[in-house]
């Protein structure tokens, strides 16, 4: 099953993101075979405000341990 997660930056938090980025590449490749899709959701003026992160999981609750564990997450963004 498809899961859809729409993840919205905080504001100003532009050095968040850009400090955690390689640790949170490094762990959607854990989950390679899951992964559909991903990719950052941009403001107009092009800058990163947010992701959308597409995964084949069977369950909710491997999402739900997907976004808690994920670095950008634990880093507040």
């Amino acid at each position: 099953m498809a899961i859809i997660l729409i993840c919205s930056d905080k504001r100003n938090s532009e050095k968040i993101r850009y400090k955690n980025r390689n640790k949170h590449l490094e762990y959607l490749k854990k989950f390679e075979s899951s992964l559909l899709l991903a990719g950052p959701i941009l403001s107009q003026e092009g800058m990163p405000i947010g992701s959308l992160i597409v995964l084949d999981f069977n369950e909710n609750e491997l999402a739900n341990d997907f976004i808690k564990n994920d670095p950008y997450n634990l880093a507040g963004l």
